[in-house]
């Protein structure tokens, strides 16, 4: 179980005596723990400098100094030793580069901190995580734990649909509020929370309901519901979602469902649609009442809140594009439809206004740490998180530092890194190894582990370039998920460094995210870039893009750069609204003093979301 607290927390369960000196090694400040878990940590979140540098060319500047023709040849090589072999092989062509990868510097890197806690502790981010949407394997490892700590008093105090349900069927409980209810009859049917009144799902539960042995097991929770709150309740949201409720009938329940619907009928509980909050604000052809507007966001929970400022704080910009994330991880765009941009930003503020007003007690006079150069955006769901990163935070490069946008992983597969600039020019496999002024570089295409591990990196610099990182699975022999770590560092952009051999120096490495791609998933983009003189900004951007193996620009991509572009200039920051709470935001850690850790290395889910919860 602490393997998944260190995943999900950065933090171990336990009391232990000092610190491991093999986690220092890899840049990691952790409890003396058992050595399966210190190595699970060093894998998880260690600064490993010979993981990332296990490419194809161990140094930049012999790309940069290599004609394409030679770099074409050798490329070929080691096609010809791997897929020409069907990887049978036993000798598989690379470059005999030198490779001399810098130790780590403890005067230049920050750590990753790793702290033990109580089961206390524990219980609190369990309840702070499970307070908005969460990712399935997130779902499945908060129940785990719940279940093998028996936090089992924390229940009421989640709001996340998903843990509540699985959480209800363990402890033959069930929710008080009449939707939730619907919806855990539908999870106990069907395994799935989504209330969709569609045809296939009616199908799917009448299916259950007349055929499944485990049908009992709803009946079971509708009999302790109606005996423990009354009919009342569920009567109010019958009428609305009839469909479903009659999918669910059959001869065991069939007393419960015609009162039900009795009762539905009735002037006096009969619940009236109206239209979603969301639908409302953001339409200006909708008037606003303002003091119900306050008291209807009040009543949400405050992740939804969020969601809408967001959302109103891009349509002020009048922005050409608009972006919707999806359940299965895909974005899609549309063509923004005009509106009234002064009554936008007078919602936008009053909402603002409102965030504020929830978390400014909790907040005010704490110290926040943020690297200067990171811009995090405002949290709403863990599934909008890239790692432990909201989706659209952002780094900052200036002066002389160049972005090197690497994968590294250690599964049998063939994973492809590839940038494709705004005008679809491609730098990676299937693309160029270099630009025309040798100004972005690619470090080779592996497709076969060299010691168990591989690595591809891009070197990015230029005076004006944007475009999208983009992963493909092209292959995939272990026939499982592929696990690999998406790096991002600085690199100077001065010949000298270049013509060291190394590709990544461990010490500049920024961040590392733990991603993974399957078979069904070959395709995703990861993160957007944009170098603007002296500076560069990269936009983590998760978006899958479904079985596709290799990336291509598509007319979706310049959609993409124009929403992160537009985006940049008018994004809701977390830096600025801490500091419109009274919170003091420094961008040098401090040296003493209670101070909460938002650095890059630091930073989790539960730490970020927790800020938000509601005193």
């Amino acid at each position: 179980m602490n393997k998944t607290v260190i995943r999900l927390f950065k933090s171990a369960v336990g009391k232990y005596d000092g610190y491991s000196e093999k986690a220092l090694q890899y840049g990691i400040i952790m409890p003396k723990c058992e050595d399966e878990l210190v190595d699970y940590a060093i894998k998880t979140y260690g600064k490993d400098g010979e993981l990332f540098n296990s490419a194809f060319h161990k140094s930049f500047d012999t790309v940069k100094n290599t004609d394409e023709l030679t770099l074409l040849i050798q490329q070929c090589l080691h096609y010809l030793t791997t897929y020409g072999t069907n990887f049978t092989s036993p000798y598989v062509y690379i470059p005999t580069e030198e490779l001399e990868v810098p130790n780590l510097d403890i005067d230049k890197i920050r750590f990753v901190n790793i702290t033990a806690i109580t089961e206390e502790q524990l219980k609190d981010k369990i309840v702070s995580l499970c307070n908005v949407t969460l990712k399935q394997e997130t779902v499945n490892d908060v129940v785990a734990l719940i279940k093998n700590y028996q936090f089992y008093d924390i229940v009421n105090s989640i709001t996340n649909k998903e843990v509540k349900c699985q959480l209800c069927r363990v402890l033959n409980v069930v929710p008080s509020d009449p939707n939730e209810m619907l919806r855990y009859m539908i999870y106990l049917a069907t395994g799935s929370t989504l209330k969709i009144k569609n045809q296939p799902t009616i199908t799917i539960i009448r299916r259950f309901m007349n055929y499944s042995r485990y049908q009992d097991e709803v009946n079971e929770a509708l009999k302790l519901y109606v005996s423990t709150e009354g009919y009342e309740k569920l009567a109010s949201i019958f009428i609305t979602n009839k469909d479903l409720f009659l999918a669910f009938k059959n001869s065991d329940n069939a007393r419960i469902m015609n009162k039900l619907n009795k009762l539905g009928k009735k002037p006096n509980i009969k619940a009236t649609h109206t239209p979603k909050v969301t639908d409302v604000v953001t339409n200006t052809d909708y008037p606003i009442n303002y003091d119900l507007l306050g008291r209807t966001v009040e009543k949400m929970p405050v992740f939804k809140h969020m969601a809408l400022l967001n959302a109103l704080n891009y349509a002020s910009a009048s922005p050409e594009y608009m972006e919707y994330k999806i359940r299965n991880g895909r974005t899609f765009y549309t063509e923004a439809k005009p509106k009234d941009i002064s009554e936008i930003i007078r919602r936008r503020n009053y909402l603002y206004c409102g965030i504020i007003k929830r978390v400014f007690e909790k907040v005010a006079d704490k110290t926040y740490f943020i690297p200067n150069g990171v811009d995090y955006v405002l949290p709403t769901s863990e599934k909008q998180f890239i790692g432990d990163i909201p989706n659209k935070s952002k780094v900052t490069l200036t002066n002389n530092d160049a972005l090197i946008v690497a994968i590294a992983w250690e599964t049998e597969c063939d994973l492809d890194l590839s940038i494709i600039d705004e005008r679809g020019f491609k730098v990676g496999w299937n693309g160029v190894y270099k630009t025309n002024s040798a100004r972005t570089l690619f470090s080779g295409d592996m497709t076969h582990l060299e010691d168990g591990r591989a690595c591809e990196a891009v070197f990015v610099d230029a005076d004006s370039y944007k475009g999208s990182v983009y992963v493909n699975l092209y292959s995939n022999r272990s026939g499982s998920d592929v696990p690999f770590k998406l790096i991002i560092a600085k690199a100077d952009k001065s010949a000298e460094t270049l013509e060291e051999n190394y590709l990544i120096d461990p010490n500049d490495v920024l961040v590392t995210v733990n991603l993974k791609c399957s078979n069904t998933e070959r395709g995703m983009t990861i993160g957007t870039f944009n170098v603007d003189g002296d500076t560069t900004t990269f936009a983590f951007d998760l978006d899958k893009n479904g079985s596709s193996m290799v990336s291509r620009h598509s007319e979706v991509d310049d959609m993409r750069l124009a929403v992160n572009s537009l985006k940049d200039e008018i994004g809701l920051t977390l830096r600025d609204f801490l500091v419109n709470c009274g919170a003091n935001v420094v961008d040098t850690e401090p040296i003493e003093g209670e101070y909460v850790d938002l650095s890059l290395e630091n930073i989790s889910k539960e730490t970020l979301l927790e800020i938000f919860l509601d005193k």
